[in-house]
């Protein structure tokens, strides 16, 4: 029987940090060199970019230390009947969660909101942490009504138990 690996290790996500902190601090200098006033669309598209990977990073230790992953519960791919399978939309939230961004401030306190949550990482790392312990889920099960071919087929049998009175 062979041990459990961990998905990612500790030493892979230590080289993303040093490229994300490559990343921000050419992204600091830009925003110190270039009297910008924020209103560059390639500027926030940079900052944007730099703020996911820092919330994937943050994310990508989080699961470092969670360990080996666990046994999965086998799902089923379909749903039963009387039932559908959505999709979670709280994944679209999931990062927000995190509170790395400096949502709606200038782009050098964004850049700085982005160092400090990787100097600080402990806070965003317990977020993560509580969500990957309760399990992520990308899908979940709805009550629908029942299929239609139940009532339908239970509309000629009681109509001939009428008797014909013409």
């Amino acid at each position: 029987m062979h041990s459990r690996q961990p998905l990612i290790t500790r030493a892979r996500v230590e080289a993303y940090t040093a490229s994300a902190l490559r990343l921000l601090m050419w992204l600091l200098g830009i925003v110190l060199r270039l009297p910008v006033s924020g209103r560059s669309a390639r500027l926030k598209a940079e900052l944007a970019y730099a703020e996911r990977a820092t919330e994937h990073l943050l994310f990508l230790h989080a699961v470092a230390r969670f360990g080996p992953p666990p046994q999965r519960k086998i799902h089923p791919r379909f749903a039963a009947r009387g039932f559908r399978r959505v999709r979670a939309k709280r994944l679209r939230l999931f990062y927000r969660g995190a509170g790395v961004r400096a949502r709606k401030a200038a782009p050098l306190t964004r850049v700085l909101a982005l160092l400090h949550a990787l100097a600080n990482p402990e806070r965003a790392i317990a977020y993560f942490s509580a969500r990957l312990r309760a399990g992520l889920r990308a899908a979940r099960v709805l009550p629908t009504a029942p299929p239609a071919h139940t009532f339908v087929s239970a509309g000629p049998a009681h109509a001939r138990t009428q008797p014909d009175t013409s």
